[in-house]
């Protein structure tokens, strides 16, 4: 297994009071809970996302920049599998205006509020988008698969595909007239995620 690949399931959390208690009894420590400003940064023809590239900025207390691509292995449907490069940059706002000036002029924001806790060898993120609550676990395949059955979580619920993917399907359902995944966007805004989850 190639270490710089993240390997992910995630699921949809109707209760997540209730479920963050649930991996607080588990004896896994909560590492905090924080507010996430991301951008994906492409070209305005989206060579990036043609390619299978994405390119972000992440602004917590830290500024973070990422580029994740798909892996040259046979994926098996399980499990969101990419090629993850991260590296710790300076300044948000000075690496977005060089990334414009290097062409990288199509720009999507999305937020989110996220708490990570650790169990066992999973690093499992709940995460507070602006279209409901979702669970990520990130580990090993075996490991993930075992601490899904730890929180009592259903596998053939689990959820392959990025929030942004997430996003598209739900504007393309409730026919949302904007794209940044802000929770001001979502203001006044239908969020029924079961719709499309749970199809018609």
């Amino acid at each position: 297994m190639e270490n710089d690949l993240e390997i992910e399931v995630k699921f949809y959390i109707s209760e997540p009071l209730e479920f963050r208690n649930r991996i607080l009894s588990k004896n896994s420590i909560s590492q905090g809970r924080a507010f996430e400003k991301n951008i994906l940064l492409d070209t305005p023809d989206l060579q990036l996302r043609k390619k299978g590239v994405l390119l972000r900025l992440r602004q917590t207390d830290t500024c973070t920049l990422t580029v994740k691509s798909t892996p040259r292995i046979r994926q098996d449907g399980e499990f969101k599998v990419l090629r993850e490069t991260e590296t710790s940059i300076g300044d948000f706002d000075n690496a977005e205006k060089a990334f414009t000036t290097l062409g990288f002029t199509h720009k999507t924001i999305y937020e989110k509020f996220r708490e990570t806790f650790l169990l066992q060898q999973v690093e499992i993120c709940l995460d507070e988008l602006p279209f409901g609550f979702f669970v990520e676990l990130e580990g090993e395949k075996t490991a993930i698969r075992e601490a899904a059955d730890i929180l009592g979580l259903q596998w053939d619920q689990r959820i392959t595909l990025s929030y942004r993917a997430l996003f598209e399907s739900l504007a393309q359902h409730h026919g949302y007239n904007f794209s940044d995944i802000t929770f001001a966007a979502f203001a006044n805004a239908d969020a029924d995620i079961n719709a499309i989850l749970n199809g018609p």
